[in-house]
């Protein structure tokens, strides 16, 4: 059973290196991965931008507009909330007479000294200002860390589209059908069929990681769920596969899978988080929610218990409604 499962992938992967749609669906998240990697120094050179409360005078706000643009909130609670955003923003709120620097932590390095510097030649000319520094904890570029994410679910996406577009091969050259007369089972068709595209988004996972600089996180944590995240994502390369007459078509289906993953990583960046509710039926918000806590160091294992729980759900739903059109499909 072993060697026939074993012979099904290599004979993908020898299709897949020979076909260029598929060798570049290998290819393409490192090449996004090193892009990325080079991008990120180049947003972090970005002009510097402020963040004010009420709690700060007018003539600190003017004086401050000549170092860079400054942004006012009404609450410090707003202010809190706007250095979430993904761009850098350097929060400045007062308590009485002293300034406070709030830092989110994905600031330039020098950000407080800057912020500080400012402060004190405000007030220069009269008795040293008090100040102190706020950080809200976070260590990692939000840029990086949504860009790591987005690629990671692109790359298992990618891993599922293989799947879809060698089942579609099979069906060209008509070897699904010979399946019911040879030895192969379907089981062990299936199963040979996941290992190339499964193996291929683990491998791309683990190699974006390292190429934008996530190599510390915990990677037991990361195959765990990225385990969990293509159960669904394998799923949907055989419907992709079965519902496809042809590679064109195949890869337009592919696309349209991308929808449900954009809708699920912009809704959990842009939205309120009173909001995320409407993405619960999503299983890419809930391999998102778990991807940012384990990148950013936060991730515990009940946490990714209950996001691959969700996940899980969403599979066992998908398969419910899909699983004898995948079952004629192969036969």
């Amino acid at each position: 059973m072993l060697k026939r499962i074993f012979s099904i992938t290599i004979r993908d992967f020898k299709s897949n290196v020979r076909e260029f749609i598929l060798l570049y669906i290998l290819v393409a998240p490192f090449l996004l991965a090193v892009g990325l990697n080079a991008f990120i120094p180049s947003v972090e050179a970005t002009a510097i931008q402020f963040a004010v409360d009420e709690t700060v005078e007018v003539e600190f706000v003017d004086f401050l507009q000549t170092y860079g643009s400054v942004e006012q909130v009404k609450s410090r609670n707003d202010l809190e909330n706007r250095l979430e955003s993904i761009d850098e923003v350097i929060g400045i709120s007062k308590n009485e007479d002293q300034f406070e620097i709030v830092l989110y932590g994905d600031e330039r390095e020098g950000a407080d000294a800057i912020a500080s510097k400012i402060i004190q030649t405000y007030k220069y000319d009269k008795s040293p200002v008090a100040y102190k520094f706020t950080s809200l904890g976070v260590e990692d570029s939000p840029i990086a860390l949504i860009g790591t994410i987005s690629l990671i679910i692109m790359a298992l996406a990618l891993g599922g589209g293989i799947i879809g577009l060698n089942i579609i091969e099979e069906k060209e050259d008509g070897t699904v059908r010979a399946i019911v007369v040879s030895p192969v089972t379907r089981s062990e068709f299936i199963t040979g069929k996941s290992i190339t595209g499964a193996a291929t988004a683990l491998i791309q996972t683990f190699g974006i990681l390292m190429i934008v600089g996530y190599a510390h996180v915990n990677l037991l944590q990361v195959l765990f769920l990225t385990g969990v995240s293509l159960s669904i994502l394998v799923l949907f390369g055989f419907l992709i596969g079965i519902f496809s007459s042809n590679q064109v078509v195949g890869l337009t289906n592919l696309k349209f899978l991308f929808l449900p993953i954009s809708i699920s990583i912009i809704g959990a960046v842009a939205m309120p988080s009173n909001w995320h509710f409407t993405l619960y039926w999503s299983p890419f918000y809930w391999s998102y929610l778990g991807y940012s806590e384990i990148l950013s160091g936060s991730a515990s294992w009940s946490n990714l218990a209950l996001y691959s729980g969700a996940i899980l759900s969403g599979f066992i739903i998908v398969l419910g409604f899909t699983r004898k059109r995948i079952v004629n499909g192969l036969s």
